[in-house]
């Protein structure tokens, strides 16, 4: 899984550099296969430095929290050991697991005692409090349509050769730019806007510190990634979820090369007048219909 986030920075490196039309990372090993190695060796050996005006304890625990909490969401992912992953009710563990990975940006920031990582953690509470809700309404909508809430079902619906990707094709590209606003990645990357609050929330950390940050931040869009191989494509074989769970992660990385960042008054306003009532109308019209 760390290898599998630490390779997210190549491809997302190589995808900016197609898209600007250079060849991007090509020194370190063959075609630059290593240089997230050699990146990971680097900041490791950097100086670990803790601001004066931080609060020392939470400032240096907090990066492993935030990673302990992107990891922890892997326990629902439906691996092929069924086993392990057959109790009914994983979905509401699901979103325990994933409303916790603001936290780890929320101590970054507060413990810093700086104001741009203090806005920076602003942005983000009220980022993920407002896209988490309509992301919750799709994915309950989603199990009334399966009638379950166990992921592992999802899959098994998928051997049937049925998927939500095209019968509900308009609400997953509403899922889409939800997931990538509750991701923060570009152009919804608000939190850690360079243009305006140097790095956001972890503008004080530096090596251990920011690999730990930086990992977090790519395990979750992995993981989303693979979330949207069980819920939209239902895909059976644990290949075919690795495969499409890639390529949706490779999509959200490239938007960061296609796409200008908005403004903060345009991403709330557009959820709170747009995506919330929109999914708040589907929801009840798939709860009455299972109810009748």
């Amino acid at each position: 899984m760390l290898v599998a986030t630490a390779y997210c920075t190549l491809l997302e490196r190589k995808l900016l550099a197609g898209a600007q039309r250079r060849k991007g990372p090509n020194k370190v090993s063959w075609k630059g296969a290593a240089q997230p190695l050699a990146d990971a060796l680097k900041l490791l050996n950097k100086e670990r430095v803790v601001p004066s005006r931080a609060t020392k304890s939470v400032f240096l625990w907090a990066p492993g929290f935030a990673l302990c909490a992107s990891l922890s969401s892997w326990f629902v992912w439906p691996h092929w050991d069924e086993a392990v992953y057959c109790f009914s009710f994983v979905v509401p563990v699901y979103f325990c697991l994933t409303s916790l990975h603001v936290f780890g940006v929320v101590l970054a920031g507060w413990a810093s005692n700086s104001m741009y990582a203090m806005l920076g953690t602003l942005r983000a509470i009220a980022q993920t409090i407002s896209y988490e809700l309509p992301l919750v309404l799709i994915v309950l909508g989603l199990c009334f349509q399966v009638k379950t809430f166990s992921f592992l079902d999802f899959s098994v619906v998928g051997g049937y050769g049925m998927n939500f990707l095209w019968l509900d094709l308009p609400l997953f590209y509403v899922w889409t730019i939800l997931s990538v606003a509750e991701l923060h990645r570009a152009p919804f990357d608000l939190p850690e806007a360079e243009s305006e609050l140097v790095s956001g929330y972890n503008t004080d950390y530096g090596a251990v510190g920011f690999i730990l940050l930086f990992i977090s931040e790519y395990a979750n869009v992995v993981f989303v990634g693979q979330m949207m191989s069980i819920l939209w494509l239902h895909s059976f074989w644990w290949f075919l979820k690795v495969i499409f769970g890639c390529l949706f992660s490779g999509f959200v990385l490239l938007l960061r090369a296609v796409f200008p960042r908005v403004r903060y008054n345009s991403l709330m306003e557009v959820c709170w007048k747009g995506f919330l009532p929109f999914t708040i109308v589907w929801f009840l019209f798939l709860f009455l219909l299972n109810w009748v």
